[in-house]
């Protein structure tokens, strides 16, 4: 008997597994996200998560103009400490039964497209399309302003409810609400982890906006927003902040120091926008940090906003100077890792897909196709070949004697012949 509950177990998961992947496959076919909107994205994930350090109770002059405006704009994307200050009960509420329902409605898409799919009926595109958009909001957007929300339920002063001073703690419609909210953040951590795990583009080539390296670090940072929020909500009005602040300091120093190694995104302006985001969160994170430590600490709005100002043009040329090593390697052989190699390959695949090259590009393609040249052995590289490369593309034979240093073909075949050797 336990053998065959383990083995039925065992399909169950199998089946369940394969479903997941088959949805988000279909998630994954046509993503094409505009890099405008990534970068929206990108900013609101990162003011959400440094707006939990511009707050009042950390030390900041609350008398600095400069501060106030920065402190106002970075609690809008919370949501929540915007309807706690000006909308009140009814709001917060109303709040709370859109969130829930709003969670209820991914998991129901998701479990029709996963049926569609299963059945073969599946022909529309609205359930895809909507059920695309959410996975983005949730995990870009959703994730911190819900996970407030929830975890206030639970907050309560003197046996009152926070925000709703009329209702009494842990007694009868605050039991109600406690149980709706931990089932709702069970419910977005388990439909949050499936879009970290699955919901995600490294393809080098995709014109997708968020496309990246093959990492993986979605879970550990969707985990770590999580966390943050939760703690924000417990301890950010209280003495024990110096725990959240202490938490910020190691967490952005862990993801500059990543984003230093790898630059984790392929596009440029995506990658820059995501830089310019993190060192801002570190640098917020330091201040949050000094200002906490030491009274002495002579601080204004001014330093942080001067602050990401230098950012922003050292993380530009950061960028550049990691793009342009990567570039000038003397053979692909000596590129360290398989994170470098995509970026290789994606930089030379955007040069060899401008439609009016510079002759600073021209210059590039003819050093990668000689370069090539002295250094190949393999009898079946085309520029070994004295016979005509085919073109699938169009169905016809690209000549010997035609074949030019800033061919387009002719670089893919060339890409394809380093991504054979590179995995060997």
């Amino acid at each position: 008997m336990d053998s065959d509950k383990k083995e039925s177990a065992k399909s169950f998961c199998s089946k369940l597994s394969t479903r997941i992947i088959e949805v988000y496959f279909v998630l994954m076919k046509d993503r094409a996200m505009p890099i405008a909107y990534a970068l929206v994205l990108i900013v609101v994930m990162a003011v959400q998560t440094i707006g939990h350090l511009v707050y009042k109770d950390i030390g900041f002059s609350s008398e600095d103009s400069t501060y106030s405006a920065i402190y106002t704009a970075v609690q809008v994307p919370r949501i929540y400490p915007i309807v706690e200050k000006y909308y009140g009960t009814t709001a917060y509420w109303v709040l709370q039964y859109f969130y829930f329902s709003l969670i209820i409605a991914y998991i129901m898409q998701f479990i029709y497209i996963a049926y569609s799919i299963k059945k073969g009926k599946f022909c529309i595109e609205f359930p895809i399309s909507l059920l695309r958009t959410l996975s983005t909001l949730f995990y870009w957007v959703l994730i911190t302003p819900v996970t407030e929300h929830f975890t206030s339920v639970f907050r309560c002063i003197s046996n009152y409810h926070a925000v709703d001073l009329r209702l009494h703690c842990w007694h009868g419609i605050h039991i109600f609400h406690c149980t709706l909210s931990s089932l709702g953040l069970l419910l977005l951590a388990l439909a949050a982890t499936l879009v970290a795990l699955f919901y995600n583009e490294s393809r080098c080539n995709s014109p997708d906006g968020l496309a990246r390296l093959d990492m993986n670090v979605e879970v550990p940072v969707l985990l770590y927003r999580m966390l943050l929020a939760v703690l924000t909500v417990a301890l950010g009005s209280s003495e024990y902040n110096w725990v959240l602040v202490g938490i910020d300091c190691v967490g952005s120093f862990v993801f500059t120091v990543g984003y230093l190694k790898c630059h984790f995104f392929y596009h440029k302006a995506v990658s820059c926008c995501y830089g310019i985001c993190v060192m801002s969160y570190c640098w917020f994170s330091i201040n949050a940090a000094l200002v906490r430590i030491s009274s002495d600490y002579d601080h204004t709005g001014l330093t942080l906003f001067f602050g990401v100002l230098i950012i922003i043009p050292l993380i530009l040329n950061i960028r550049d100077r990691f793009v342009r090593s990567i570039l000038l390697n003397p053979h692909h052989s000596q590129i360290p890792s398989e994170y470098h190699l995509d970026f290789y390959v994606k930089q030379v695949l955007d040069i060899a897909n401008k439609r009016t090259r510079t002759e600073q590009d021209d210059t590039f393609l003819l050093g990668f196709v000689v370069d090539h040249n002295s250094r190949c052995t393999n009898p079946e590289c085309p520029l070994n070949k004295k016979d005509d490369l085919y073109l699938p593309i169009d169905n016809s034979f690209l000549k010997f004697e035609e074949r030019k240093c800033n061919d387009r073909v002719l670089v893919l075949h060339i890409l394809k012949g380093i991504y054979e050797s590179y995995a060997k």
